[in-house]
């Protein structure tokens, strides 16, 4: 038998531990060669070689940090971090080892670990600079602003040259407002380490948050010419020039990371092309990357969205399709062709592919994607509560996602909820300085306000960077609406129209400012114009019932939100504008029909359901109101309405009044200045004989609605408790004066009596 043979059976592998005929791979020479593909940035082939190190030489730290290199120059953050824990584990004695492991810690956002790790190298070493700001940079991460700032201080006292530990200053002190001392840090990290790419490039955000972008940009430029292939510096540069709408002149730097980045930093550049609307170029790039197995998924992903933004969706559904015959978990794949389906206008498959996705992947990354998807097909059915779970789901996972932040953002606008919106939207900002779309949901969030010199100041930027722009067109067209410069805005309108064919929101701005000028023909003769040119969807419907109701036709409103339905019975605005008008003309059977249709279609809708409520109350159907309040409240315990009409039937028949109370305080804080959640509290204040609080919350509702004779003679009755006899007779003269018949009116005139009058 030939010497090492037993080497090639799997079968005989036991026999290599008895007899030792083959010898072992050497860690050391894959290490070798590991470093020299690293070197020449083959990062696949690099990583390859260190990990068949590490199977002869598990406990080898020095190559678990290499591999954690080459892991996170090859856009793998998550793998990099696990070897970098390994090899600080494995070499606690190694203040570096625990240094590297304790940075990548407090970029994934583990502040409490990385602080660990930090406290191992001051154990080590305690006069470390870098293990300070590491301890800093930590603190910082668990809100310990002032604990951060004295670690700072002390490691620029220990060594005066760390530039990251007068980067790391600058930032606190700029998240505390103080600007001045915060460019000193910055520009003194420079000073003290001018060859530092690091130092430059937060030198340069900081220049670019306070809108120096001239001198942010050369700060970026000097910085290139110090290290022209550092990776991040040239995304830095690329994203620089694509926020301020300079694309062109973003390319070199996407070549420059395709370049140099390792095998996948090719998608990177390709999603340039993408986003710069050069979907040869892409198409090109990603054709490329197809056959390599390292990239064959993520190109052929990209490659089918291409397709589908091509008109090609049928082929990018069988592409997708392939690459799931052979990976049918691939879940990115499933997601996009989820997206294509919402597109298609095939929400129920759409929803089922994303919704399967979170139920394979409830932990996984991907499912802040999933939950994206199903927000978007719940958004566009108007599933409105149901849409802003899925959003904050997918915040839950990725929070400083730009597109949930925004999706939120507009579902809060559209219900009125201004603080939330802006909330998201500052949120989608701060991840994304200089990002479009969300600076121009802060200006419309702004004009929903009224205030308008904040709205004007932040289009005013908007408009400077993106001048053509139809979005920012028709900002400044409802700028101009608001302002009531009425021609302008229809000259805007007018103009943001014509660069978008068939644009509804422009056309809804035309619609609003005829009928505010009192051109209500010329309204409905722009709407039936549309009406026989365009695509008849559900919004232009919509539309144009809500114009024939504002020209005061209910008939042919109603007629168009029927024909809304008919042309997309998923969608539930038309449902709810159509029992809206039931409702206004006292068709009250036909209105609770048409809440019972989104109810069905949308079990969880807390306005629907309450909305069934009012009704059955108003029909004086009480019980079975009382159950659907209760009904509402299981949904949401907060829903304010509920709560309010709830604890009112309670008291109105003076019972469970301490659970009436409870109801009472929960619609209070939803609706604080609302007069009629303020009179239901103080009447059940004064059915407890509180007639403090009583007097309080009734004078309340009187202050903001004077013309209701009800909460007059409320709070004459709580007067009368609280010995206020003057000032109770006036009120219920008042009740009275407002209307001789009301619930109540009989006592009103009785206690008057009474006293005297």
């Amino acid at each position: 038998m030939t010497p090492g043979r037993l080497c090639l059976p799997a079968v005989l592998l036991s026999a290599l531990v008895v007899t030792g005929a083959c010898s072992k791979p050497n860690p050391d020479e894959h290490l070798r060669k590991g470093n020299a593909y690293l070197a020449d940035s083959k990062l696949a082939e690099a990583i390859l070689e260190y990990r068949m190190a590490l199977q002869t030489a598990p406990m080898r730290g020095d190559i678990r940090e290499k591999l954690s290199e080459a892991y996170l120059r090859n856009g793998e953050p998550s793998n990099a971090l696990k070897e970098a824990v390994r090899a600080a584990d494995i070499r606690k004695d190694d203040p570096l080892a625990q240094l590297r492991a304790g940075n990548l810690l407090v970029t994934a956002g583990a502040f409490q670990e990385a602080k660990t790790r930090a406290e191992s190298v001051l154990a080590l070493d305690p006069k470390s600079a870098d293990g300070l700001v590491l301890l800093g940079n930590a603190l910082a991460g668990l809100k310990d602003m002032d604990g951060a700032v004295a670690e700072y201080e002390e490691a620029v006292a220990l060594n005066p040259g760390n530039a990251s530990a007068y980067s790391s200053l600058g930032v606190l002190q700029l998240a505390k407002g103080q600007r001045a001392d915060a460019e000193a840090s910055f520009r003194k990290a420079v000073e003290v380490a001018p060859k530092s790419v690091p130092a430059r490039m937060a030198l340069a955000n900081f220049l670019w948050s306070t809108d120096r972008r001239a001198d942010a940009e050369k700060t970026l430029k000097d910085a290139l010419a110090i290290d022209p292939n550092n990776l991040a510096l040239n995304r830095a540069l690329g994203v620089f020039y694509i926020v301020l709408g300079r694309v062109a002149e973003a390319e070199p730097y996407f070549q420059t990371i395709a370049k140099v980045g390792g095998p996948k930093a090719g998608l990177i550049l390709a999603d340039y092309y993408v986003g710069s609307r050069r979907l040869d170029a892409a198409e090109t790039v990603l054709k490329g990357m197809t056959s390599k197995p390292e990239t064959s998924v993520d190109a052929t992903i990209r490659l089918a969205a291409i397709f589908a933004e091509r008109g090609r969706r049928a082929d990018a559904i069988a592409m997708l399709q392939e690459l799931l015959t052979k990976q049918p978990k691939e879940a990115r794949a499933r997601i996009v062709r989820a997206r294509l389906l919402l597109v298609d206008g095939k929400r129920e498959e759409a929803l089922r592919e994303a919704s399967a996705v979170v139920k394979d992947e409830p932990n996984s990354p991907l499912s802040a994607s999933a939950y994206l998807e199903i927000g978007d097909v719940q958004a566009s059915l108007d599933l409105t509560d149901q849409a802003i779970v899925s959003y904050e789901e997918a915040l839950k996972r990725q929070p400083q996602w730009v597109t949930a932040n925004l999706g939120l953002a507009g579902l809060y606008l559209r219900q009125g909820a201004f603080d939330k919106a802006a909330t998201h939207a500052e949120g989608a900002l701060a991840a994304q300085p200089g990002n479009p779309d969300a600076r121009a949901m802060i200006v419309r969030i702004l004009l929903a306000r009224g205030d308008l010199a904040a709205a004007s100041q932040a289009l005013a930027s908007l408009q400077k960077d993106f001048p053509d722009s139809p979005v920012v067109i028709k900002l400044i067209a409802a700028r101009q609406t608001a302002e009531k410069q009425l021609d302008a805005a229809r000259a805007s309108y007018a103009k943001a129209a014509e660069r978008t064919s068939h644009d509804l929101e422009a056309l809804a701005g035309l619609v609003s400012i005829d009928l505010a000028a009192g051109k209500k023909q010329a309204a409905i003769d722009r709407i039936e114009a549309s009406l026989k040119t365009w695509e008849p969807t559900s919004g232009l419907f919509v539309l144009a019932a809500r114009t024939y109701d504002e020209a005061g036709d209910a008939a042919k409103s109603e007629e168009l939100l029927k024909r809304a339905i008919e042309a997309d019975p998923a969608r539930l605005q038309a449902y709810t504008l159509l029992g809206g008008l039931y409702v206004r003309q006292r068709r009250l059977d036909d209105a609770m029909n048409q809440y019972k249709r989104i109810v069905e279609r949308d079990p969880r809708s807390i306005s629907a359901n309450t909305m069934l409520g009012m009704l059955l109350e108003a029909q004086q159907r009480l019980p079975e109101a009382e159950q659907q309040y209760q009904k509402v409240l299981g949904l949401d315990s907060r829903a304010a309405v509920a709560a309010n009409n709830l604890a009112w039937m309670y008291v109105a028949g003076n019972r469970n009044i301490d659970q009436a109370l409870q109801l009472a305080q929960v619609a209070k804080q939803a609706l604080p200045d609302e007069p009629h959640v303020s009179d239901t509290l103080g009447w059940i204040y004064y059915r407890k004989n509180l007639s403090f609080d009583a007097v309080q919350h009734l004078e309340s509702s009187v202050q903001h609605d004077a013309s209701d004779p009800t909460t007059h003679y409320h709070l004459g009755m709580a007067y009368v408790q609280a010995g206020n006899l003057d000032k109770a007779k006036r009120e219920l003269r008042r009740a009275l004066a407002f209307k001789t018949e009301f619930d109540g009116a009989d006592e009103a005139r009785k206690t008057l009596a009474q006293l005297g009058s």
